[in-house]
């Protein structure tokens, strides 16, 4: 629930973790393709850091899943 919210919001998930990990992969991002070893190595870290955040922080595999492009299952 947010601190200014009045009453609950069901359909809305907090993720503090996962969403300061992402500002962090955004923020490191460099504007053309980069190939150089200790860039793709954090970038990976981050990337792990993020997903990792997402798992243990959302209720449902229904946000990750989306973020990936898997349609729901019929």
């Amino acid at each position: 629930m947010s601190p200014l919210a009045v009453t609950e919001e069901h359909d809305v998930e907090h993720l503090p973790n996962a969403i300061t990990s992402w500002h962090l992969l955004k923020k490191r991002k460099r504007w053309y393709r980069c190939l150089d070893p200790g860039y793709l190595s954090l970038k990976v870290f981050l990337l792990e850091r993020f997903l990792h955040d997402i798992l243990f922080e959302s209720s449902s595999p229904d946000l990750l899943r989306d973020f990936v492009g898997v349609p729901p299952p019929k």
